[in-house]
């Protein structure tokens, strides 16, 4: 039976269907939604999964290096009179904790609360008087010395690194005033030449000055420990050897200054695209800038031509001298400032940073005097260079320089990363570029002297090199659909006589490397996490599972058909971009449809894209103009479409493209005349002056659509469909050839295909049928819909074009249900294309199965201009009664959801050696630790301590937050009354009209005001009996919890991290309870090898079922029903899944969602579409849906 799989897949979700288009059936179809691959802030900005865990990680190792290395010296301090005996005290304290490891016992006796005395005596020690007195000559105790040195260890300056240099402008180096920060450039500047960090530290005035929160330098603490330890030598001659000297304080490797080296991480960079060999080179170099140059140069484009010699030499200019510029500034150096390019204005370049920079440190006449290799070699010692003084050493002997270009060269910055290709195959592409080829051909071309070899190429003269490059080119340029590569290597085997082994050597700007077909998708990750894009990543994870489940129930495909969301195209970047237009266009609809309502003009589609493309012309040339009259078009005339209409620039009959992209402004009349012509067959039928037209069209419009204005190409409806079923992007590519290991024949739709026919088979009517309304003028309304998408009665309100109105509107609609957009016309309601409805994914997966050439031709055929427009209605189904067999599919679907459970993960690290950083090995064997990891937050980040009131003695849980960070709900909770009713003062000083038994928001700057320098002046002060009063800057917060945990002996406690399940269970008296189980508590029971569902209950309770965030429940039906009668339909409609669970002092809250429902708000949504009870009130089944949609109790 010849079936095919179809999907539909999102960031976020998967659509599939499958279709035997020979029998005429609609064999399956659903949707899957899965976590996204990336996390997102507040503002919708992606954040990596992986940054945000390694940030975590990085600040926990820092903190574990730190406590290691105070307990490292301490050791050593003890040992040599100069540190309490901890050890000692600690078993005095501990004895049943003896036999602990030294490092846990410093922790812990630290950690204590109340500390010994002798402890208490050490650290009451005030470190900077001592530091200003030994600096100074004056003789330190044993003890004193060790408090000196201790707190050199707790506070040892920021150690400047060649690589990242101290930059000039820098917060580090300037400091930020609003948050009372002293900057490097401030203390550097107070420290007199011979005196020390520590005596200026000592000399300021502590009332009016802090000593602390401050950026420093590693190397001024560096200084002071040389002079301190020379000055202490006198006293101490044969205690402070120079043994000890460097065990303590040597730069390199003493446990002061000692600096961990970072591991070599060159075994994660990736390989050249081309030469799999060879590393990928860095960003930073020279070679990489000028490919980038070049290829960027050489894709520019004036009113459609090629700049020449003199232009790119300029820009090439502009490139050596910045970091990085605007398009502008490139039409600027031109004097074309007006000139129609193919880049917008506002785009950033990045300029040649390294070739910029060392170009002002060495001095323009100098750099350009040096050779390539010299140039070279510079960039090679400002990469490698590790220590200051000696890279600093060696540029002054090798090239002169003084201390001003030294230093220079020092804090230069290089770009971080690494580009895709190897620097050999930058040398082999980059001569093409030079020339002027484009980056395709200049790929091409360079891969040839790969393919022949080295030695027989140089061999041949340039003549014959030109010759075989051109007729390359020329076979390579017909590329239709992608076989230009096929008819080039077809050329070089039958004209130049190269084996497919030597065609394999070819580059290829598209190359992906090949996979096997297997019938399957292998679970081996390695093939997916290619594409370094944890966006497609986590979406082509989800397509493996769901193909591996319909091969195992449907069989191997004949055929797979994927359409892929815009989104899953593009980097994070593009993604970012992608949004940014969004939201620009969602700016300007509502500016169209302000100027709809100064012209009385309703809004329809029609009548807001003539206002942006009227917009648009307005934009390009100061004015409205006719791209085919040349005549200024008055916005009185736009809405009469007697006089202007919108036009199709490539004909709709023949591209199939009604993208804003292909249209613009045409006079009726002309549009009439030119029927179904490109405009070069217009104006080459009228007999018009193309060179006049080709002038002005890009003076008139955006240069994208002037390009294809003028466009001569003859375009044949074949090459577009084939287009459109053909989607050649990387990532497109890529996801095909994946697929291809489980069915060779695997195609890519554009999106534009599945919407139109969607459109035309009706399928949109599925979920968002016309509903029939009479009563209301057309126009565009803000409704509320139910759950099924049903119009809401007497829920019309008409659309505003101002954003705070919209927003009020739709919080009321939420009241009774869900709010929703949509357009009167002709006595029915439309909706907009709904989204709230998860199930829209398979029926865009329904129509990307059923397309084809045939149905692509026959659109276009309806389309063309003289025929009847209804014909569209007429529009022939995949097969007789295919929308009733769509319906029916698409109304059983049960829609599922991936949640990953793991608690627990076994886990492989490999060892390093902590002083080099270099592998470990034994026996030739790479080493390796081994362990357990969980698979999630154990606890959230905030610490607090634990506190009796002194008022009634209830236990609380402390901690101290700035003003800034205060919440309205924590006014109430600080903990100090007088306080308090500063901060409450503050507030109604701020709005009087606060009532703070009720909900308010705490206003702007009600706590601080910012002085000219941008520093924070408090506003907040409690009395002082002896002085001024007290600035308030942090209050501490006091919050009541039941489930707190202490995270070791010392007073820290925790809030555990986000609940893992929750168990029900029955009681004799027929209630039915609930118990809360946190992620912590489930990492604990499985490190102790305990079952995770603890079924047992201490009041002899039954226990009914476990429910975990994602867990599929049918509500509301008998607990005894036989799932198995019953129709997925009949299921759908009761069927929920856990969105979130939540406990309380009212006890524990269970919260579902409607399985199907999409833009879901837990906190807002009503019944149907959001369920909450209490484990009493639940009265539900807990089901399990597999990938295909079969129902199993549970």
């Amino acid at each position: 039976m010849p079936i095919i799989f179809a999907y539909d897949i999102g960031t976020n979700s998967l659509g599939w269907a499958v279709v035997d288009l020979e029998n005429k059936k609609i064999l399956g179809s659903g949707s899957e939604i899965f976590p996204e691959g990336i996390n997102r802030d507040t503002k919708g900005a992606e954040i990596s999964k992986n940054q945000t865990r390694r940030m975590k990680r990085q600040t926990r190792r820092q903190f574990f290096r730190r406590r290691l290395r105070k307990f490292r010296l301490a050791t050593i301090l003890f040992n040599h009179g100069m540190f309490p005996d901890f050890i000692a005290l600690h078993d005095q304290f501990y004895p049943d904790k003896v036999k602990d490891h030294n490092r846990e016992k410093f922790k812990r006796i630290l950690q204590q609360v109340r500390q010994p005395e002798e402890l208490k005596r050490f650290f009451a020690l005030n470190p900077y008087d001592l530091r200003s007195k030994a600096a100074q000559g004056e003789k330190l105790s044993k003890m004193e010395l060790g408090r000196v040195l201790y707190q050199l260890a707790q506070r040892r300056g920021y150690k400047e690194n060649l690589q990242t240099p101290l930059e000039d402008g820098k917060a580090i180096m300037k400091g930020d005033p609003s948050e009372e920060k002293v900057g490097i450039e401030a203390t550097r500047a107070a420290l007199e030449e011979n005196k020390t960090l520590g005596q200026y530290l000592s000399s300021l005035d502590t009332t009016q000055e802090r000593i602390r929160n401050r950026y420093t330098l590693r190397s001024w603490y560096l200084h002071e420990f040389n002079v301190i330890w020379e000055s202490q030598k006198d006293y101490y001659p044969d205690f402070l050897t120079n043994e000890l000297k460097k065990q303590i304080g040597d730069e390199q490797e003493g446990e002061l200054f000692y600096q961990r080296p970072l591991v070599n991480q060159k075994h994660l960079l990736g390989t050249c695209t081309f030469e799999p060999n060879k590393p990928k080179c860095p960003k930073s170099s020279p070679l990489f800038e000028l490919r980038r140059m070049y290829e960027f140069i050489n894709n520019i484009r004036l009113e459609g031509r090629r700049l020449n010699e003199e232009q790119k030499n300029i820009i090439i200019d502009l490139f050596n001298s910045k970091d990085r510029f605007t398009f502008e500034e490139i039409q600027k150096k031109l004097c074309l400032t007006n000139g129609n390019f193919n880049y917008e204005k506002e785009l950033k370049i990045a300029g040649n940073k390294t070739l910029a920079g060392l170009s002002k440190v060495f001095g323009k006449k100098a750099w350009n005097d040096m050779s390539w290799e010299q140039k070279m070699h510079a960039w090679h010692i400002k990469l490698n260079g590790k220590d200051r003084d000696k890279t600093i050493e060696y540029v002054k002997n090798k090239w002169g320089f003084d201390d001003k270009q030294a230093d220079k060269f020092i804090k230069l910055r290089l770009a971080d990363g690494y580009g895709q290709l190897s620097t050999r195959a930058i040398n082999r592409i980059l001569p093409y570029l030079k020339r002027g080829e484009g980056y395709s051909d200049a790929v091409l071309l360079a891969g040839l002297s790969k393919a022949f070899g080295n030695t027989v190429w140089n061999n041949y003269s340039d003549e014959y090199k030109k010759e075989i490059e051109d007729n390359v080119l020329s076979v390579f340029m017909k590329d239709d659909e992608g076989t230009g590569m096929d008819h080039a290597k077809d050329l070089l085997r039958e004209a130049y006589g190269l084996n497919d082994h030597q065609l394999d050597k070819l580059y290829h700007h598209s190359d992906i490397d090949g996979n096997p077909h297997l019938g399957y998708l292998p679970e081996d990750d390695k093939k997916i996490k290619k594409i370094k894009n944890p966006v497609v990543e986590a979406a082509l994870f989800e397509v493996r599972r769901m193909t591996n489940a319909l091969i195992e129930k449907y069989g191997k495909p004949n055929e797979i058909k994927i359409e892929m969301a815009r989104e899953l195209k593009m980097g994070a970047k593009k993604r970012e971009e992608f949004r940014f237009k969004q939201r620009e266009r969602e700016k300007e609809n509502i500016e169209a449809k302000k100027t709809l309502d100064e012209y009385g003009m309703p809004y329809t589609r029609r009548n807001v894209q003539k206002v942006l493309l009227f917009r648009e012309l307005e934009k390009v040339s100061g004015k409205a103009i006719s791209p085919f009259s040349g005549k200024t078009i008055s916005i009185s005339q736009l809405f009469n479409e007697g006089y202007f209409q919108i036009e199709h620039i490539i004909p709709y009959s023949v591209s199939l493209d009604d993208s804003m992209a292909n249209k613009t402004l045409c006079e009726a009349d002309i549009n009439r005349e030119k029927g179904d012509d490109t405009p070069y067959e217009y104006y080459k039928r009228i007999g018009g002056d193309w060179d006049d037209i080709k002038n002005r069209i890009f003076k008139i419009l955006p240069y994208k659509k002037a390009k294809r204005f003028i466009s001569k190409d003859n375009p044949a409806l074949e090459q577009f469909i084939s287009r459109q079923l053909n989607d050649t992007r990387y990532i497109s590519r890529f996801a095909r050839d994946y697929l291809k290991m489980a069915c060779q024949n695997v195609s890519v739709t554009q999106g534009s295909v599945t919407e139109t026919l969607r459109r035309h088979w009706g399928l949109d009517g599925i979920l968002n049928a016309p509903q029939k309304l009479e009563g209301y003028p057309d126009g565009e309304y803000i409704v509320a819909v139910d759950v099924d998408g049903k119009l809401i009665e007497g829920s019309l309100e008409p659309w505003v074009p101002q954003p705070e109105q919209i927003k009020k509107i739709e919080t009321d609609k939420q009241k009774i249900g869900k709010p929703a957009h949509g357009y009167v016309r002709n006595n029915a309601f439309y909706l907009k294309k709904l989204r709230n409805d998860h199930r829209h994914h398979a029926i865009d997966a329904l129509a990307v199965a059923c397309s084809n050439q045939g149905f692509l031709q026959k659109l276009a055929t309806m389309s063309g201009k003289g025929q009847d427009r209804n014909a569209a209605l007429n529009f022939p189904e995949p097969w007789e009664g295919f929308y009733q067999d769509a319906k029916k599919s698409i109304e059983g679907i049960l829609v599922t959801y991936h949640q990953k459970d793991r608690v627990l993960t076994k886990v492989k690290k490999a060892l390093f050696d902590k002083k080099s950083g270099k592998r470990l090995e034994k026996k030739g064997k790479k080493l390796y630790g081994q362990g357990i990891a969980a698979r999630g937050a154990l606890h959230e980040e905030t610490y607090y301590g634990k506190r009796n009131s002194p008022d009634n003695g209830e236990e609380g849980y402390h901690i101290r937050k700035g003003l800034d960070q205060l919440t309205p709900k924590m006014v109430n909770q600080i903990v100090d009354p007088t306080v308090r009713k500063a901060v409450k003062e503050a507030l109604l000083k701020a709005d009087p009209t606060i009532d703070f038994t009720k909900k308010f928001n705490i206003p702007k700057n009600a706590f601080f005001e910012m002085d000219d320098n941008g520093k924070r002046i408090p506003k907040v002060h409690i009395p002082n009996r002896n002085g001024d009063p007290i600035p308030v800057k942090k209050v501490r917060i006091r919050k009541t919890a039941s489930n707190m945990v202490q995270l070791s002996e010392v007073n820290k406690w925790v809030e555990p991290g986000s609940n893992h399940h929750v168990l029900l269970f029955d009681l004799p008296d027929g209630k039915r309870i609930g118990k809360m189980v946190t992620f912590w508590d489930a990492v604990e029971a499985e490190k102790q090898g305990l079952e995770t569902i603890d079924r047992h209950h201490e009041e002899g309770a039954k226990f009914y079922t476990w429910l975990k965030k994602g867990d599929m429940v049918l509500l509301n039906v008998e607990e005894d029903i036989d799932v198995d009668s019953l129709s997925n339909k009949e299921i759908g409609d009761h069927l929920y899944y856990l969105r979130k669970t939540g406990q309380s002092q009212y006890g524990i809250m269970l919260v579902f969602a409607l399985h199907r429902a999409a833009n879901v708000d837990a906190n807002k949504d009503n019944n149907p579409i959001i369920l909450r009870c209490s484990p009493n009130t639940f009265r539900g089944i807990k089901v399990e849906i597999s990938k295909t949609g079969e129902v199993t109790r549970v």
